[in-house]
């Protein structure tokens, strides 16, 4: 509103389970919003449904060509792209330093030395096994603080699964890692391949077997030092330190079995196929999407950029803890399966 005066932004927040709800609703309303924010994984629904619309026209071909590979192919449906972004995020552990050191356990600090999953689980234990105490319980690892706190969440729970596949591989291993057929139409032989089955079923061990991380929510479990592990994503860095937590943390590369992967993907923004101010929409999207307004977003949000020369640049970046996301995204990112 600064750079545009005349142009004014009124936002509408809504709680993230109501989001997908509530943006159909809007869409086929007499009032559509001009901007949408856009989850990742509904971008080829929304745009099929005609409630967005491509952008190519609007972004120039330097910008496009400069988005991460990931990003790229994230944002693009039938050919067309439909958001510049503007960022993007991946997942790790995070780890209390100071429980961790009580267990004599040492994470690793590249993607080079990842853990194996059964590894990772290995430590879990240990930890949780060294720091509870008859007074209380410390889990090995946080139950996800995305949607309502419980096991399911594909955006974590699909990458047991598509770990246990081949990238590069044929048959059922590239079936597995695609997680999907490449038409969007099934998922029979993807998803329940004795690869799949075996991912599923050991994200289910966690939980029943091991008993490492609890199948019901615990606000704040890592933050208030009752975990060893959380899986998050690199926003959390603001998180914690806006917590000022009282333990040392940080942060290791996310495990894997026989691929290492990790999602990417956030919430990003979309111009709505019938809003009535265009040219200011497109004012905006070109804005927000600018190196140094990216840059900006790092710095204040912990998000990550979509543009992929600020990832050897950003000197943030390429410190640690974001040159674990940076690197991970970079070298194992991956869109979650598109429909």
């Amino acid at each position: 509103e600064k750079a545009y005066p005349k142009i004014h932004i009124n936002v509408e927040s809504v709680p993230f389970g109501e989001f997908y709800t509530k943006t159909a609703v809007l869409a086929a309303s007499s009032s559509p919003p001009d901007l949408y924010t856009v989850d990742q994984p509904t971008i080829a629904n929304l745009a099929a449904g005609k409630v967005i619309q491509p952008l190519d026209k609007y972004l120039s071909s330097t910008y496009v060509q400069s988005m991460t590979t990931a990003a790229r192919a994230d944002f693009t449906y039938n050919g067309k792209l439909y958001s510049p972004g503007p960022i993007d995020t991946s997942l790790a552990l995070y780890y209390n330093q100071t429980l961790l050191s009580k267990a004599g356990v040492t994470a690793p600090t590249s993607l080079a030395t990842a853990w194996t999953w059964p590894q990772a689980v290995a430590a879990m234990q240990k930890c949780q096994k060294a720091n509870s105490t008859s007074g209380g319980t410390v889990w090995g690892l946080a139950p996800t603080t995305f949607g309502n706190g419980t096991p399911g969440f594909d955006y974590i729970s699909m990458l047991f699964v598509r770990s246990e596949g081949s990238k590069g591989g044929s048959g059922a291993g590239l079936k597995t890692f695609e997680g999907i057929s490449p038409s969007g139409s099934t998922v029979n032989g993807y998803i329940n391949s004795p690869q799949a089955i075996a991912g599923a079923k050991f994200y289910q061990d966690i939980f029943q077997k091991y008993k490492i991380s609890p199948t019901t929510g615990i606000p704040n479990a890592f933050l208030d030092g009752k975990a060893c592990f959380d899986m998050n994503t690199s926003n959390d860095i603001d998180t914690i330190n806006a917590a000022k937590v009282s333990f040392k943390w940080g942060v290791t590369p996310w495990p894997h079995f026989q691929s290492p992967i990790v999602h990417n993907g956030s919430t990003e923004i979309a111009i709505g196929s019938k809003t009535q101010h265009l040219a200011q929409a497109v004012q905006f999207i070109k804005f927000i999407s600018t190196p140094a307004q990216q840059e900006e977003m790092v710095t204040k949000t912990g998000y990550l950029p979509v543009i992929s020369s600020l990832y050897q640049t950003d000197q943030i970046l390429t410190t640690a803890p974001w040159n674990i996301f940076a690197t991970q995204l970079d070298q194992w990112g991956e869109p979650r399966p598109v429909t």
